[in-house]
């Protein structure tokens, strides 16, 4: 039910192979195409805390949960009691009306599962006579975005308009989620001529262009350099 776009909290698929597709990918962000060629890092603010209980079960719902088996998941998210513990002693309790908890085990698939709703979204502007995707080679499929759990890279060209589609499908997907960007965060590598343009359709910051020097691109996720030290110490030492 998760899109390959995703390789985060799925058996059987690293984060490590979309990150060097990744790579692979920017390697063509100078070839020809209308508008030229975009690729945009998402960052969703504290993504965890933000998750709507309501989109998450609607979510569940849709994808063909049972009703009895989205109850049981629910309520180990939404039936849950905080104290806050001042000086050794216990000072009343409260409930959040949202969010995942970070240690529940049970977190990372269900907020996967919410993510996959924007997955789709990008996707199906590939479906789209608007929408002019990012300049790939022949021999390869023609890919949206890849996602690391919430870190998300975005394959577009330049042109306006696919730049404003993508924006829309952000926002519908920032406003029935509960998520929001952290623009801070969020930043694009394009050519120099077109910064400023793209600058303007996303409000997000620009990347160095620093093609030639890309170990991993826009220092994807910090976390997942020890994962590149396991897999490929000898590489990184070289």
């Amino acid at each position: 039910m998760i899109s390959e776009n995703q390789s985060g909290f799925i058996k059987e698929r690293l984060i490590i192979e979309n990150i060097l597709l990744t790579q692979e990918i920017v390697q063509s962000i100078k070839s020809k195409n209308k508008g030229g060629n975009v690729v945009i890092k998402l960052d969703m603010a504290k993504a965890y805390d933000r998750m709507s209980w309501q989109f998450l079960s609607a979510v569940l719902k849709r994808i063909g949960f049972s009703q009895e088996v989205i109850d049981l998941f629910m309520g180990t998210i939404d039936n849950v009691w905080y104290s806050i513990i001042i000086n050794g002693n216990r000072n009343g309790f409260f409930t959040s009306s949202q969010r995942l908890k970070q240690v529940d085990p049970l977190s990372p698939s269900l907020f996967i599962i919410g993510a996959e709703v924007l997955t789709r979204l990008l996707n199906n502007l590939m479906h789209s006579d608007h929408f002019l995707p990012f300049s790939m080679s022949n021999r390869g499929p023609i890919i949206s975005h890849l996602s690391y759990a919430d870190d998300i890279v975005i394959f577009t060209s330049g042109n306006s308009k696919s730049v404003k589609m993508i924006m829309k499908q952000i926002h519908m997907y920032e406003r029935s989620s509960g998520q929001r960007m952290n623009k801070k965060k969020c930043f694009f590598l394009t050519g120099p001529s077109r910064i400023n343009k793209i600058r303007d359709s996303t409000g997000f910051l620009i990347e160095s262009f620093l093609l030639n020097t890309l170990v991993v691109p826009f220092t994807l996720v910090k976390n997942e350099m020890s994962t590149l030290r396991r897999c490929f110490p000898r590489l990184l030492e070289d």
